[in-house]
């Protein structure tokens, strides 16, 4: 879905250049580069990191923590909402009444490590 603009700006751009319209596609080439750019700012890289005691997101210029003693629940999702994912086999992770959809790439190795975090955070 997010490559759907850059390739139909692509295509139309080498539709215009066939008919020699440079300018016109130029325009819309540079339109497509302009979708890929800020496609790439607010999606990569796209990580989850835990360390200690708070499992960070990372997805482009979106950072943020949450602190592992306030994850209520982990569980698999493909929920089409949106969230730094970029997969629909993501994670929901709940923390403190919010939702998080995250893609990490092995999803039951994740939820087991978090969840091990979670029974070591809590002292279980």
């Amino acid at each position: 879905m997010l490559l759907l603009s850059p390739i139909v700006s692509a295509a139309i751009g080498i539709v215009l250049f066939i008919q020699q319209q440079p300018g016109e596609a130029s325009i819309v080439f540079l339109a497509g580069a302009f979708a890929i750019a800020v496609t790439a700012l607010f999606t990569l890289p796209c990580r989850y990191t835990l360390i200690d005691d708070t499992l960070n997101v990372r997805c482009g210029v979106i950072c943020y923590s949450i602190p592992i003693d306030t994850i209520e629940n982990v569980e698999l999702s493909s929920s089409w909402l949106s969230g730094p994912a970029l997969s629909l086999k993501r994670v929901r992770v709940t923390a403190r009444g919010r939702h998080y959809l995250l893609s990490p790439k092995n999803r039951e190795a994740f939820i087991k490590e978090l969840n091990l975090r979670r029974s070591t955070e809590s002292g279980v």
